[in-house]
């Protein structure tokens, strides 16, 4: 009479050992695939910060009434074509830079567009024309008067814009320095991020 016994066979031992190695390796398989997930998270989002959006901070009162000093800004230039009345975040060319020293070079300006390209513009009695147009700010913010009340008629050359700050009588733009090149826009501001209860779109 043979005898029964509960060991395991040789047979049952080896596709047990199997079994095991497939799942160590399909462990091994789900921890790369994470880290390759993840790799491609960090990837995209370096994609998105470089190329689709930057942020930046508000600095100044230059556009008290729309935006405040210490505010965080989503910006971005991607695909972006320069429009009057967009708020962008620029930088100045190096000669506009060393006539106002006291601007930090290379410091980011945060500004309004108020024409591009071929646009006249003249300030006449503090009131803002383009092409022959007054254009009502309703956005303006005004604590006095402003310190330029009259600008001769320009015509904005090719490839740049006339920015203007919204706090009129408190903002070195484009009345002081000129018009900036359009290539130096690092931005249109799209949302403000901080502080949390402002989170919105910016006009």
């Amino acid at each position: 009479m043979e005898n029964l016994s509960n060991s395991p066979s040789t047979e049952e031992t080896n596709a047990s050992n199997m079994q095991n190695k497939k799942d160590g390796r399909s462990i091994v398989h789900d921890i790369f695939d994470v880290i390759e997930l993840i790799a491609l998270a960090f990837g995209i989002i370096l994609f998105v910060s470089a190329f689709l959006f930057r942020h930046s901070v508000v600095s100044g009162d230059s556009m008290l009434g729309t935006l405040h000093d210490g505010e965080h800004l989503l910006i971005s230039n991607f695909l972006y074509e320069a429009e009057a009345g967009d708020i962008i975040v620029c930088q100045l060319e190096a000669e506009q830079e060393q006539k106002f020293p006291h601007i930090s070079p290379k410091e980011p300006l945060i500004k309004r567009i108020i024409a591009t390209e071929g646009q006249r513009v003249k300030i006449e009695n503090g009131e803002l024309y383009v092409d022959g147009n007054k254009i009502e700010e309703n956005y303006v913010f005004r604590d006095g008067a402003d310190s330029i009340m009259n600008m001769k008629e320009i015509t904005v050359s090719k490839n740049h814009v006339f920015i203007m700050g919204d706090h009129r009588n408190d903002s070195l733009d484009s009345r002081y320095f000129g018009e900036i090149d359009s290539r130096l826009i690092i931005g249109r501001v799209i949302l403000r991020v901080f502080p949390f209860e402002k989170l919105g779109s910016v006009n």
